[in-house]
């Protein structure tokens, strides 16, 4: 193969992954608080506060959950079936369909396995995503950061 054709050939592909929005998004940064963010949203998500939950939720997301009222119903579902949060075991920033998300894992007074609650942060600190369930439930990573035991 020719100098000229390789180098076409890797100047077409270059073009072609810069011009991949799943991939623009995986180098995207979060903000320097995102661990500080993403606590906070499971605090108030826990305890109950889905009014400022949805004060940092994307537009999208909000109508796909149904607004504060959908937030509300999936904090009275995971309080009914998986109890209080007795327990951090174990947090992390995963990346997920070209996406960063955060992962807490939880022991919950009423549930037999642990928990894990999936927040997906954009570049800009807001909230574009809401995942709950069991640990055996967990959709597989992409690939996996550093865990952050307490």
């Amino acid at each position: 193969m020719s100098v000229l054709v390789r180098a076409t050939c890797a100047a077409l592909t270059l073009a072609l992954l810069a011009s991949d929005p799943a991939r623009a998004d995986a180098q995207q940064r979060l903000p320097s608080d995102s661990l500080a963010i993403a606590r906070r949203w499971s605090g108030w998500f826990l305890t109950g506060h889905a009014d400022s939950l949805a004060a940092t939720a994307t537009p999208d997301f909000l109508a796909d959950m149904g607004g504060v009222d959908g937030l509300r119903d999936a904090q009275g579902m995971v309080a009914q079936r998986a109890g209080l949060a007795m327990r951090v075991i174990e947090e992390r920033f995963v990346w997920r369909n070209g996406r960063r998300q955060y992962w807490r894992t939880m022991e919950m007074t009423n549930f037999p396995e642990p928990f894990v609650m999936r927040f997906v942060m954009l570049e800009s600190g807001r909230l574009a995503g809401l995942g709950l369930g069991p640990l055996s439930a967990v959709p597989a990573a992409d690939s996996g950061g550093p865990v952050i035991k307490p």
